[in-house]
């Protein structure tokens, strides 16, 4: 398809995809101010069935400029030509995942229409200019030529190379959004719910000013999937200017959001939902998206006071695809220093470690023997630069001194227990739960202990 017919084409399917809707206005910010303003609908690459297991597809995608100013729309190789991206999301058993990724694709002309706000349009329909309150659609998201890999993009200045290598693998797949087909099969899946999530990229608007006009650059759209062919349509209004990561609170109430800055640099988005199983268990359950930070992360941490005994340590991630030279490793766990930690390897170590760069989410979980509190996570960078880590308030386990049995409080119950776990000096605790018995630490429970306890049992000390 030449340049022309593409921009005929694109200005045909105007008035239907002004019809998609979205759920708010852009509210924008001074200077350009680029965000995704509607994802129109998905198409499918492997209709004739899955490909090693993997299923293809393309988002068609309308960015809207609902700032100030002009947005630059150079056509590559000029490296702050814009960019966009999508990604699938899973929403089951109250825990979001994201399940796939798309490489980029690069943007090549600018086409002043009206979907978001009133146009200004640039005169003479120049395609290398988004007007003030103009959007543009594309249709191109899916050509193996229009796509580049995700590493040539530096988020945090909204550039990239320029000129971009090909994707590589299954004529069918390579480049596209990639999903496992287990990930969508209705009878593995019950009740699962999904959602494309589209990301616009552009220099000026990730540069401008205080450097925040990239911090509204996704937006989300639940799909619907097919459960014979697989096809994806969409449904309900696209969610501007927020993350599919929302999606999660949008269907819970009970899951926190919270935004975390690296200093200068870029965005993350943790969300979490604690959850009581009873028996004095409780499920911890996070998930960490890197809206805009080139730096990344590598390492991500709780509190868990010793003692407490924890179960069920698991950890997600999605997968890079189409000779992007990233990693597949997943993060290790470690339990050091009252953390609970995942991590993977050093920028110095690997500079393509499977860090969490722009664009994804991870998620981290575990079960633990004690109630929710108020503590600091830490996630900690992965490119050099200072700081190295950033904090996020969290609800984390929390340690009761003599709660042996990790219901929040210290009474009989707890009495009984500590009882079944006294071994004397140097005898380490046997028991499931008799970690939370060993008050000092040491390594065993002993009379030490005992007094301790009597101490968190009555408040007095043994005389």
């Amino acid at each position: 398809m030449t340049r022309i017919s593409r921009r005929l084409f694109a200005l045909g399917l105007s008035a239907i995809w002004a019809a998609a809707g979205a759920a708010k206005a852009g509210e924008g910010n001074e200077g350009p101010d680029l965000i995704m303003g509607s994802l129109p609908n998905l198409t499918h690459w492997t209709s004739g069935g899955a490909v090693d297991g993997l299923r293809a597809y393309s988002a068609s995608t309308t960015a809207c400029n609902v700032g100030t100013e002009r947005i630059d729309w150079f056509q590559g190789p000029n490296p702050a030509h814009p960019v966009r991206t999508a990604t699938l999301y899973r929403l089951r058993e109250n825990r979001i995942e994201q399940i796939g990724l798309s490489w980029v694709a690069h943007a090549f002309c600018a086409i002043q229409q009206n979907l978001c706000q009133t146009c200004e349009p640039v005169g003479g329909c120049c395609c290398s200019e988004l007007g003030i309150g103009c959007s543009t659609s594309n249709v191109t998201n899916g050509s193996f030529s229009n796509l580049g890999p995700r590493s040539e993009i530096n988020i945090h200045q909204g550039s990239n190379l320029g000129t971009h290598a090909f994707p590589e693998g299954s004529e069918v797949l390579r480049g596209r959004l990639q999903v496992r087909q287990d990930d969508l099969d209705p009878a593995l899946n019950p009740g699962a719910q999904y959602f494309v999530e589209g990301h616009y990229i552009g220099a000026d608007d990730a540069t401008y000013g205080a450097m925040t006009n990239d911090n509204n650059n996704v937006s989300y759209r639940r799909v619907i999937v097919n459960a014979a062919s697989y096809f994806m349509s969409v449904s309900g209004p696209t969610i501007r200017e927020e993350a599919a990561i929302y999606a999660w609170r949008e269907n819970d109430p009970g899951v926190t959001i919270v935004k975390v800055d690296v200093p200068d640099e870029g965005r993350f988005t943790l969300a979490y939902r604690v959850t009581e199983l009873g028996s004095g268990l409780w499920h911890y359950e996070y998930a960490l998206f890197n809206l805009s930070s080139h730096r990344s992360a590598r390492a991500f941490s709780v509190p868990v006071p010793a003692g407490i005994a924890i179960s069920e340590v698991g950890f997600h991630d999605v997968d890079y695809h189409s000779g992007e030279p990233y990693s597949l490793e997943d993060w290790v766990t470690s339990l050091n220093h009252s953390r609970l930690t995942w991590s993977t390897e050093t920028f110095a170590e690997n500079e393509n470690a499977n860090a969490l760069r722009w664009g994804t989410l991870y998620n981290f979980r575990f079960d633990a023997a004690a109630s929710p509190t108020p503590v600091n996570g830490i996630i900690s960078l992965f490119r050099p630069g200072s700081p190295q880590n950033v904090s996020v308030a969290l609800l984390g386990p929390l340690h009761v001194a003599g709660d042996v049995d990790g219901d929040g409080d210290v009474d009989l119950g707890d009495y009984a227990g500590f009882v079944a776990c006294v071994g004397g000096p140097g005898v380490p605790p046997t028991g499931p739960d008799c970690g939370a018995a060993d008050l000092d630490a040491d390594g065993d429970v002993d009379l030490v202990d005992k007094g301790l306890f009597q101490l968190a049992f009555t408040g007095t000390a043994e005389q």
